[in-house]
């Protein structure tokens, strides 16, 4: 033999060292034992090392969020040696003189290992072979970091038990307050998802004090205002400065303060969409999507398990859609896919089958030839994504009876339009916002390119008459 090893085909060479596909969320890798086992190996080693102490936020700190990073690690025959995960705090890139100044690294140079054999050898010490699960390094901190931790307090449900986080209420009452600071106006009209009826109850007082605390820090850390102290009356009225209704007369503000809150929650994506309405016409829209990877998160292609995320995608009629990073980089213009085969085609759905038919989606996608599977995210951070090309296609069919929001679709409607996108109806019209609140459309909403929005339509129009009980 010449030492090679024989493979019946490239094919299986290729497909014998293909690693597996690494995930980029918690709520991807909680799917997969492996993953889950290396999680709570990791959270574990955190625990028995007494790394951090969870403890009330302190005023005077800021406080960082937290995230999983995943990478598999591989033999030299591409089979999986490890797969490795860590809780690292959201925006640190371990860069040096960005994060860091000093480093350190328990990996030793081959000069080291040839000294350390050679007194082995020379005094008779005997050498054992370990590998290190984790690496601890304590030092002297200059500045105190706490990692923020969701409170179970802070998460209630509303009438229509959806929840609602203290983050629902604060980012509202922010967003209206610097609305109406900067654009001053008599007509001044905010569409918004949250009202003050529970934070007026005895039950909510508490939860009224910390949303107020909360934004106070937020406008101090901020720096851009200088105004008295903020009340917990100012609170209440900066939120409910969000009751408009909307409609086809003059300028309204549009706003989902945390759209995703489930994903919110469990930390994966969510989105703060902001839209203006002009005579019914949606003419801007802003969609921050913190924990949105500035890399692609389309179809089947592996991802870093150290990709920055946080994207700021904002669109102006006529002027196209754009796509810059939450730390403030450059902004780029974005397009949606310019692909016309369907079979080429990835979309992008609701990550909760109770916002919508998975199975309906699934029939539309095997119509149309699909071969990648769905990319579920919660929030109109699937909107962002479908602009920049991420997939090509994306589908929203509710229960019946849903009545669709204005806030839940107007910012992402027009960062997807301006990238060059069309988004209708089930039975191919453009979305109105000019009705108040609400849309009033057929069942279902769906996003593409041009070249593919006929074969959708077609589509799904077909799978809706083949199986009508999916919604």
């Amino acid at each position: 033999m010449d030492g090679t090893v024989p493979y019946p085909s490239r094919k299986c060479l290729a497909t014998t060292v293909t690693p597996s596909e690494t995930p980029t969320s918690y709520s991807a890798a909680s799917k997969h034992s492996e993953w889950r086992d290396a999680m709570n190996q990791e959270y574990q080693a955190l625990l028995q090392n007494h790394t951090w102490t969870v403890v009330p936020p302190n005023p005077s700190s800021n406080v960082l969020g937290c995230r999983w990073v995943y990478r598999t690690k591989l033999h030299a025959d591409g089979s999986i040696k490890r797969r490795k995960v860590w809780l690292v705090a959201k925006g640190y890139h371990q860069q040096p003189d960005l994060d860091l100044h000093e480093t350190f690294s328990p990996v030793v140079k081959a000069l080291t290992i040839r000294l350390i054999l050679s007194l082995a050898v020379a005094r008779g010490w005997p050498l054992c072979q370990i590998d290190i699960q984790n690496a601890f390094l304590h030092g002297t901190l200059t500045d105190q970091k706490v990692q923020k931790a969701l409170l179970q307090s802070d998460v209630q449900a509303k009438s229509d038990k959806s929840p609602v986080t203290v983050a629902d209420y604060g980012s509202q009452a922010l967003v209206s307050f610097v609305l109406e600071r900067e654009l001053p106006s008599d007509s001044f009209s905010l569409v918004a998802e949250e009202d003050s009826g529970d934070l007026r109850k005895e039950s909510g007082q508490e939860t009224l004090q910390r949303i107020t605390k909360l934004v106070n820090d937020t406008i101090v850390n901020d720096g851009s205002f200088s105004v008295p102290t903020l009340t917990m009356e100012d609170m209440l009225r900066a939120i409910d400065s969000g009751k408009s209704d909307g409609g086809s007369h003059g300028r309204h503000w549009v706003l989902d303060p945390i759209d995703g809150t489930k994903g919110f929650v469990r930390g994966d994506q969510y989105a703060i969409a902001l839209a203006l309405l002009d005579e019914g016409k949606v003419v801007l829209g802003v969609l921050a999507c913190p924990n949105l990877p500035l890399a692609s998160i389309g179809g089947n292609r592996l991802h870093s398990s150290h990709d920055e995320v946080g994207c700021l995608f904002f669109a102006k009629v006529g002027a196209g859609t754009y796509m810059q990073s939450l730390d403030g980089s450059s902004p780029i213009k974005v397009n949606v896919s310019t692909t016309d085969n369907s079979e080429e085609a990835s979309f992008f759905e609701s990550f909760e089958a109770a916002h919508s038919s998975h199975d309906l989606s699934s029939s539309i996608a095997k119509k149309l030839g699909v071969k990648a599977p769905p990319v579920r995210i919660d929030s109109q951070a699937k909107y962002g994504a479908l602009s920049r090309g991420d997939g090509a296609i994306y589908l929203r069919f509710p229960r019946k009876g849903y009545r669709e929001k204005i806030w839940d679709h107007a910012a992402g409607c027009i960062v997807v339009t301006e990238a060059g996108g069309v988004v209708a109806d089930a039975a191919g019209n453009p979305l109105d916002f000019s009705k108040g609140k609400y849309l009033d459309l057929d069942t279902g909403i769906l996003a593409t390119n041009e070249k593919l929005m006929p074969l959708l339509l077609k589509a799904v129009r077909e799978s809706l008459e083949e199986i009508p009980s999916a919604l």
